[in-house]
């Protein structure tokens, strides 16, 4: 494993953390530190494993020292999870945003022949 596919691993976890839960943050320690309570213990272990090899990760030397069977095993555990967190709240929210959508398209087309029947009359 490469210290980019390191980088890349914990860049997506970053941006789970980011997106489904809310985390504040630049990196992923501080990330994780923001919103460690809501992840369950499991998980939360396999965060902390991905941020301490955010720091090994930024030297090429030190990545060698890594344990990459613990690094890809954190990686997965916590993508899973974060992964499909909140699926049920997503779906829901897009379907709402496409129903809002067409009706204020109908609305809008409504007005609009409102309009164009009173300037033709």
């Amino acid at each position: 494993m490469t210290p980019a596919q390191v980088q890349t691993m914990i860049a997506h976890i970053s941006a789970l953390l980011a997106d489904r839960l809310g985390a504040k943050g630049h990196s992923l320690s501080q990330r994780l530190d923001s919103r460690s309570r809501a992840l369950p213990r499991r998980i939360r272990q396999a965060v902390r494993v991905l941020a301490t090899a955010e720091g090994v990760a930024a030297s090429p030397k030190m990545v060698r020292h890594l344990d990459l069977d613990a690094v890809q095993a954190a990686y997965d555990t916590s993508a899973h999870y974060l992964e499909h967190l909140n699926a049920g709240r997503r779906f829901w929210g897009r379907a709402r945003d496409a129903i809002t959508s067409t009706v204020f398209g109908v609305v809008l087309m409504a007005a609009a022949l409102g309009a164009l029947a009173l300037w033709l009359n």
